[in-house]
């Protein structure tokens, strides 16, 4: 396994997450759409990176760990994609903050932890 390539797709998954925590406090439509952006920005390099590494393992473990982090950034994503943001756009505020500090924070936990994990035995 490339530890470098674990270790950008763990920075692309935290400059994404950083940008939805700055979009959440933030009041000015403009500074939220560039933090919408960064976020598409880094989601569209995260899905194509994690099964681009799929593909290359070698090892029944190393696959598995690495569909378990395709199906825990999937969850991630799309809860992010299909709850927080609307929620937030539409002025849902709160609610958005809510779901993105609540159980998004703890599946966000759950992609980085099986990154760490992989990176441990890189």
């Amino acid at each position: 396994m490339n530890k470098g390539d674990l270790e950008g797709l763990k920075i692309r998954l935290t400059e994404g997450r950083s940008a939805l925590l700055s979009m959440l406090d933030e009041k000015d439509k403009a500074k939220q759409a560039d933090c919408h952006a960064k976020i598409k920005k880094a989601t569209a390099e995260i899905n194509i990176n994690i099964p681009s590494m799929i593909g290359k393992e070698k090892g029944a473990a190393c696959e598995s760990k690495l569909n378990e982090l395709q199906a825990a950034w999937v969850i991630f994503r799309d809860g992010r994609d299909n709850n927080v943001i609307p929620a937030l756009l539409a002025g849902r505020v709160d609610e958005a903050k809510a779901i993105g500090t609540g159980v998004q924070k703890e599946r966000f936990a759950r992609v980085i932890s099986i990154i760490d994990g992989l990176l441990a035995q890189t």
